[in-house]
């Protein structure tokens, strides 16, 4: 088999399916080409279309990963398998979608050393633009997606890598949101966990939120902010060496990175409710502990971090069900096995 990707993916997303592409079919049998996708028109462009091909026999796949839960049209109309993460519960249960298949949160994950991303990035450029396409942005922002992806992301052997947490030891950073711009009560939220975290006695915080003091809300939570910045795989030791781990949905209320990276870590994971359908569900209290409102925030923290053995228990599941569900290939099976049972080919 051989596998035909639309280079005008975002790679930074597109990476963690890149991956399970070569994992699935070997990395030999799988190539990037614009020519084949001529006829592939975007509403947006936080999808990636490739194709099956075995012999005459053709399969169209779209990975929609984009934090909207709506289905781009015109791609869901040139597949044969629409697989999305932010998939709206009203959207799945319908029975209105029947190429639509539900997969887990994924995250941008580092796949190419710095030639071979060099490479990439120049090669895909120059297809692009031989066929007249235009880009979500300028030449050059599409090659810095690449060598950010280089730069600021990790393996996803970093993130498996077996670390023990430590009983005494909490670390949070996110983003203080700029809620003029999309209301939303996730400062609140992410202030009242650090808040509880730093009152909690003979435990060590560390983090916050990070903002400009031009942010509208800088005052509002000027007591944990933070200015240092972090380097990714520092993000990712410290968080390996946390106890707990907070999740909230992101922007537009979807399955966010954070989430897909608690799960390969193997974290004891607090959220709140999740908005959207998931493709196998979370069970309560085994692989994350939701929270319903702000006041159950500081009781899920105080039932794990004064129980050591319920945290390993989250800890143990939470990485069992990424491993299961949600690696780069266990998402390519789960696609690859519904593209070649339903559909009819494309020849």
């Amino acid at each position: 088999m051989k596998i035909l990707i639309d280079p005008r993916c975002m790679f930074n997303y597109a990476s963690f399916y890149i991956q399970g592409l070569y994992e699935f079919y070997g990395k030999k049998n799988v190539n990037f080409t614009a020519h084949e996708f001529k006829d592939v028109s975007y509403e947006y462009y936080r999808i990636m279309c490739y194709e099956i091909r075995d012999g005459q026999k053709i399969k169209r796949i779209v990975i929609d990963y984009q934090d909207f839960n709506t289905i781009v049209n015109d791609a869901y109309a040139w597949c044969d398998v629409y697989a999305k993460i932010n998939v709206s519960k009203e959207d799945y249960n319908s029975g209105k979608y029947n190429k639509l298949l539900s997969i887990t949160p994924g995250f941008g994950i580092k796949i190419y050393g710095l030639w071979e991303i060099c490479w990439q990035a120049l090669r895909n450029t120059f297809n692009i633009y031989k066929n007249g396409w235009n880009l979500y942005g300028t030449k050059s922002m599409y090659i810095r997606e690449y060598l950010s992806n280089w730069h600021a992301r990790a393996p996803l052997s970093t993130y498996l890598a077996e670390q023990h947490s430590s009983p005494n030891y909490i670390f949070f950073i996110s983003t203080l949101w700029d809620n003029h711009v999309q209301s939303t009560p996730t400062n609140q939220l992410r202030a009242k966990f650090i808040r509880v975290c730093k009152s909690l006695k003979n435990n060590h915080f560390e983090g916050g939120l990070f903002a400009k003091p031009t942010n509208p809300d800088y005052k509002k939570y000027s007591d944990l902010i933070f200015e240092q910045r972090y380097k990714h795989i520092d993000y990712i030791k410290s968080t390996k060496k946390s106890a707990i781990v907070f999740n909230v949905p992101s922007v537009l209320d979807c399955h966010g990175w954070k989430l897909g990276e608690f799960l390969a870590m193997g974290k004891a994971i607090i959220s709140m409710p999740l908005f959207n359908h998931l493709a196998f569900p979370l069970i309560d209290g085994t692989h994350i502990r939701f929270c319903q409102d702000e006041e159950d925030i500081e009781k899920a923290i105080l039932d794990i971090i004064y129980n050591e053995q319920k945290q390993k228990e989250m800890e143990q599941a939470a990485k069992k069900y990424f491993l299961d569900y949600a690696t780069p290939l266990k998402v390519i099976e789960q696609i690859h096995h519904r593209a070649l049972s339903n559909y009819p080919n494309h020849v």
